[in-house]
């Protein structure tokens, strides 16, 4: 199932970033970005139990949190 297609990813969305990735570029601890996708706040895919960002999402992510 993928979720981040829900949530405004598409195909070609470049490289994918794990939780971890994620949250260290944040500067968050990894349960704010399962919440964050949990939200769609983040677009995701999920591969099997994994959670992944696509690089694209993430920036789409930070500059809609610039306009706040």
């Amino acid at each position: 199932m993928l979720q981040g297609r829900a949530a405004g990813v598409s195909a070609s969305a470049g490289r994918l970033l794990t939780v971890r990735e994620v949250a260290d570029r944040l500067r968050v601890c990894a349960a704010t970005v399962y919440r964050l996708c949990e939200s769609r706040e983040l677009g995701h895919v999920r591969i099997s139990n994994a959670v992944r960002v696509p690089e694209t999402a993430l920036w789409m992510f930070i500059e809609s949190a610039k306009e706040m």
